[in-house]
């Protein structure tokens, strides 16, 4: 993976892997709404759990290609 520092990362929306100090490893997209600004986790059908500066990520890639449907 290619990971470039947090400060490049795209702020429009578009989820991307994230990591943080950590080695923690999670889907994430830049939002601002009502629960704050900042990264938060991507997973179902809304993000949740707005990463804080304890654990934010410090670098970001982009998401790996989805396999072609009916592939195992």
């Amino acid at each position: 993976m290619n990971w470039q520092p947090i400060e490049t990362a795209p702020r429009d929306g578009t989820s991307v892997l994230l990591i943080n100090r950590n080695g923690d490893i999670a889907a994430g997209l830049w939002l601002s709404d009502a629960r704050g600004t900042g990264w938060f986790l991507a997973g179902g059908n809304k993000p949740a759990a707005l990463f804080n500066n304890n654990h934010g990520p410090t670098h970001w890639t982009r998401l790996p290609a989805v396999p072609p449907l009916g592939a195992r």
